[in-house]
C-alpha cells in the first residue's frame, strides 16, 4: 500500500477493546476483559496496511488508585493477548499506547483534549486519522485534533449516553460521525465504506 492509501486509526481502550467496568476503571490485568472481535477488529486494521494506536484517558493514576507501571503492566499483557489471539496478525506494540494519567501540568491532558491524538498521529498526516471511541469526549477530542472523522462505538454505558445526547441534539458535531455497536463493526465498515468515500 502506498503512504497515499494509508490511514491512522486511534482507538479509545474502556468500552472499546476492554470491557468498560466502571468507576474507578480497570486496575489491574485481572479486571481486564476483552470486548469479543477485539483482536479480530485490530488485526484487520494492519492486514489491510493501515496503523493502530490506542489513546486511552487512565484519571486513576493522578486519583492514587493505581501508578502507572501497573497501568503499563495491563498493556504489554493486552498487546501480548491481541496478538496471540489474532495469530499474529495484530501487529499493536507497546509503543503504540498513549495514556493520559490526568496529572496537571504532567504527560498528556485528558481527553477532550486533542493531546493524545496529535501525539498518537505524530508524523502522519491528521487528516487520515480516524477516531474510535465511546465516549462524548472521544468524539470532543477528534473534533479538536481535526480528525477526518470519528465512529462512536455505542454499546457500553457511556457509548449509549452519548448516542442519545447525539440523536437528541443535546450534542452536536462538526467532523463526520457514525454511530457502531462494537469496534469489530467500526473497523469493518470504515475499511469497506467511509475510508473510501473520505478519499
Amino acid at each position: 500500500m502506498e503512504d497515499s492509501e494509508q490511514w491512522i486509526f486511534l482507538v479509545d481502550r474502556d468500552g472499546v477493546i476492554n470491557v468498560d467496568v466502571g468507576h474507578p476503571g480497570v486496575l489491574s490485568s485481572k479486571q481486564f476483559e476483552f470486548i469479543p472481535g477485539t483482536s479480530a477488529a485490530v488485526a484487520a486494521i494492519y492486514e489491510a496496511g493501515h496503523l493502530c494506536r490506542v489513546v486511552t484517558n487512565q484519571a486513576a493514576i493522578s486519583r492514587g488508585l493505581t501508578i502507572r507501571s501497573s497501568v503499563d503492566r495491563i498493556h504489554e499483557n493486552m498487546v501480548r493477548s491481541l496478538e496471540y489471539n489474532s495469530g499474529g496478525k495484530s501487529r499493536l506494540a507497546f509503543g503504540d499506547i498513549f495514556v493520559a494519567e490526568g496529572i496537571e501540568g504532567q504527560g498528556f491532558q485528558l481527553k477532550p483534549s486533542p493531546d493524545l491524538l496529535l501525539a498518537a498521529a505524530h508524523g502522519f498526516p491528521v487528516e487520515r486519522a480516524i477516531m474510535i471511541g465511546d465516549n462524548l469526549t472521544d468524539l470532543r477530542a477528534a473534533e479538536a485534533a481535526g480528525v477526518s472523522c470519528a465512529v462512536l462505538v455505542s454499546s457500553s454505558a457511556h457509548g449509549l449516553f452519548a448516542e442519545k445526547a447525539i440523536a437528541d441534539g443535546t450534542e452536536t458535531f462538526e467532523l463526520p460521525l457514525a454511530i457502531a455497536p462494537d469496534l469489530g463493526s467500526a473497523v469493518s465498515g470504515l475499511l469497506q465504506t467511509t475510508i473510501k468515500d473520505v478519499q
